[in-house]
């Protein structure tokens, strides 16, 4: 997808994607941002053109958009925007930065975000709009659902399965073959030997396997 870029939602996670996109030889026309204050500043050298109605000047297959932002609010609002997007007939960039390695197999879906240094390998599949930070290691045959967050310096050991919305923070670990289902949440450095049902949370940094 060539297409000129707008970012939609400004931010941390929105400056790391606009250096990526950098990277990549795209060209980012500019941000979107709900503050009324950030109009006509700069983000990373990309201009904040307005709030989200403003997408009204660029219509559907004009621009690819990239979701901005990060696992804020629990998610809820990355997902929000890449879905009320979609049913308006816009089309999210997947972004993949240089430095990650992705196997020519693995499926990703659209507008997955891949950042430096993480590792897909062989036989995976990433859903639509599913966000893997920096670093994080995913080895061959997992799943990851649509709406994910694997956090920085996450380990996946080989068929793991993540449901939608689920979030893997930072230095989360999961052991071979577990299922963790949607909406669940591993706090950082999480280790995770057994499956978790849907909406879980992991109370405790080490879940040993029945």
């Amino acid at each position: 997808m060539n297409l000129p870029v707008l970012i939609v939602g400004g931010g941390g996670h929105a400056r790391v994607l606009i250096d990526c996109l950098r990277l990549l030889g795209a060209t980012v026309i500019g941000v979107l941002d709900r503050n009324p204050a950030l109009v006509g500043r700069e983000l990373s050298g990309a201009p904040i053109l307005g709030d989200e109605e403003s997408i009204a000047a660029h219509r559907p297959g004009e621009v690819a958009l990239v979701n901005g932002l990060g696992w804020t609010g629990g998610g809820a609002p990355r997902a929000a925007l890449f879905t009320a997007y979609r049913a308006l007939a816009y089309r999210f960039r997947s972004v993949i930065h240089p430095s990650a390695v992705v196997a020519r197999d693995a499926t990703l879906g659209e507008g997955v975000q891949i950042m430096a240094g993480a590792i897909v390998q062989t036989g995976c599949a990433i859903g639509d709009n599913a966000l893997i930070y920096t670093r994080a290691s995913i080895e061959h045959d997992c799943v990851i659902g649509e709406h994910a967050y694997v956090g920085p310096g996450v380990t996946l050991t080989s068929s793991v399965r993540v449901g939608a919305r689920t979030l893997l923070d930072t230095g989360a670990v999961v052991a071979l073959g577990v299922a963790i289902g949607s909406g669940c949440t591993v706090p950082v450095g999480g280790i995770v030997r057994r499956d978790l049902a849907d909406g879980a949370t992991l109370e405790s940094s080490h879940a040993t396997k029945d």
